[in-house]
């Protein structure tokens, strides 16, 4: 079993405030910009890593804010689509290396059931 890439605490909140600053970014129907704040978050996300631990994360990393899974999922119920909770979910892989880690970002409470990660079954297990 791999370790925690972001098992760190420096690194885990310096993404969580990371995050919270893309929160509006994410917030938008415009693919093409949704697109880019995505691609602008994962270079944050490795500049941080980098920083911190002096390595390096892996090739392949997937960001899926929670609103670009609510809004681009008509399968989701209503329950989820209403539910306020807001987020992002970091997925990276690197099957040499054993690599397969969901890193959950969540913004304030939302509950007992967590909106995205109901979501990301839906999502990341149809990859």
């Amino acid at each position: 079993m791999t370790e925690d890439l972001f098992e760190n605490e420096i690194v885990k909140l310096r993404i969580i405030e990371l995050e919270y600053t893309y929160r509006n970014a994410f917030d938008t129907t415009d693919k093409v910009k949704l697109d880019q704040t995505k691609a602008d978050f994962e270079a944050d996300v490795r500049r941080i890593y980098l920083e911190e631990t002096r390595q390096y994360l892996p090739d392949h990393i997937e960001i899926y804010p929670s609103s670009e899974l609510i809004k681009y999922n008509d399968d989701l119920s209503e329950d989820i689509r209403q539910s306020g909770y807001d987020g992002t979910a970091v997925y990276l892989s690197d099957p040499d290396n054993q690599i397969n880690q969901v890193h959950i970002i969540s913004q304030g409470s939302v509950g007992t059931e967590d909106g995205l990660d109901h979501c990301l079954k839906y999502c990341l297990f149809d990859l």
